[in-house]
């Protein structure tokens, strides 16, 4: 893949700042979206949708330490809120 990409003014332009923007890859995208609309379910909830969506994210996490050289259990896929709190709870000792 190179750095070229086309800016919303159509032109082109060389774009170096990758850290948190960088483009998805085509394949990660079509899992993400496939398993988006397949399993809507909480997978902590003990309902058969979110039972569903527990084992697909038990299984790409699996993929994922298979790939990473790691035990499926050091990796943690984050809530929208956990790293919220995880800097909240950091930084509580600092500001009192």
């Amino acid at each position: 893949m190179d750095d070229t990409v086309v800016n919303p003014q159509n032109t082109l332009m060389i774009y170096l700042d990758w850290a948190a923007t960088a483009l998805p890859d085509p394949d990660i995208m079509r899992a993400m979206t496939d398993n988006a609309t397949k399993y809507s379910g909480n997978p902590s909830s003990p309902y058969p949708a979110g039972k569903a969506a527990k084992a697909a994210l038990d299984d790409a996490r699996s993929r994922s330490a298979a790939v990473l050289g790691c035990e499926a259990e050091q990796l943690e896929h984050p809530s929208v809120t956990k790293p919220p709190a995880t800097v909240i709870n950091m930084l509580s000792p600092i500001v009192g």
